[in-house]
């Protein structure tokens, strides 16, 4: 397989278990802790690591860059997967999960402050394209219907308070996927993958510990738990591949994240109609855009 391929791939990989894993979630995990299920999550996937680390001891080539980097994005990231959770268990996927495709537009400011990648013009065009599908999804639907009430000034366009946070969260994310390319060109995507995980369990077992062991080992033994953290293992490895791989690509990290977030369409199609959410269409429209703009910027990848 050519390099464009080994990354490309490793990204759609990513993007298929990133589907599996939100669908299980908000279909058997619910019930369980936002918090608790990340540390679960977290916990299990450095376990199932632990065999590949004894195989292959980590190497890390510049330790002052790669532990600071680490320190931020395990602490970034715990807050944002946290509240990106809490959304789905409790909000339609169908019309929270779109948001996620913004995360390229909140990396690219740090791709050219740390690595001097400018976007090219046409792929600027993919991220007008992601924001009108955030605009269609959040479009008062009955605006007729809104100026016969007795708040005749409401507004057409109408941003929910889990669409605010979703798309902070995709700001969250954004800047750690640019941070986690520092702390991959500092040891490598296997390395990186394994110690991040254990430096997270660690972090979400102190975030947790107040809740007692009882409900932590109830959550820990719990089937589906153990499920979709095996995606999540899934997941985080292929996209960290996925960035080592495109290293060597102008604008590759933008790029891989850009592929991974291909899952939002599938996410909020099957999402929609296994949960039977309302609004499908305008969710599936808003979708549409936003992957068309991911589209655009990938095939535009490298070009001025």
């Amino acid at each position: 397989m050519s390099g464009e391929g080994s990354w490309v791939a490793a990204a759609l990989v990513s993007a298929l278990f990133i589907t599996a894993r939100l669908l299980y979630i908000k279909r058997y995990c619910s019930a369980i802790p936002a918090d608790v299920l990340l540390f679960s999550t977290r916990l299990t996937g450095a376990v199932l690591f632990a065999p590949f680390v004894a195989l292959s001891p980590p190497t890390i080539s510049a330790p002052g860059p790669f532990w600071q980097t680490l320190a931020l994005t395990v602490v970034i990231t715990a807050v944002a997967t946290v509240v990106q959770i809490r959304i789905i268990q409790r909000d339609a996927i169908s019309r929270s999960m779109p948001y996620t495709t913004l995360t390229p537009l909140f990396m690219l400011p740090w791709t050219v402050l740390l690595f001097g990648e400018f976007p090219s013009g046409r792929a600027s065009l993919g991220l007008l394209l992601a924001c009108a599908g955030a605009y269609i999804l959040n479009r008062d639907p009955e605006p007729e219907a809104a100026a016969a009430e007795t708040e005749p000034s409401r507004p057409r366009f109408a941003l929910s308070r889990n669409a605010g946070l979703m798309i902070l969260v995709a700001a969250a994310l954004g800047a750690t996927t640019v941070l986690d390319r520092v702390a991959i060109e500092a040891s490598s995507a296997f390395t990186y993958t394994c110690v991040w995980t254990v430096s997270s369990a660690v972090f979400m077992a102190l975030a947790v510990a107040r809740r007692g062991w009882p409900a932590l080992r109830a959550a820990v033994l719990n089937r589906h738990t153990a499920v979709q953290s095996a995606f999540w293992c899934v997941t985080f490895f292929a996209q960290m591949a996925g960035v080592q791989l495109a290293a060597d690509v102008p604008n590759g990290v933008t790029y891989v994240k850009m592929l991974t977030l291909m899952n939002v369409l599938l996410t909020v199609g099957v999402g929609g109609r296994m949960f039977k959410e309302g609004r499908l269409l305008r969710s599936l429209a808003a979708a549409l855009l936003m992957t068309a703009g991911a589209v655009v910027v990938v095939l535009t990848a490298g070009r001025r």
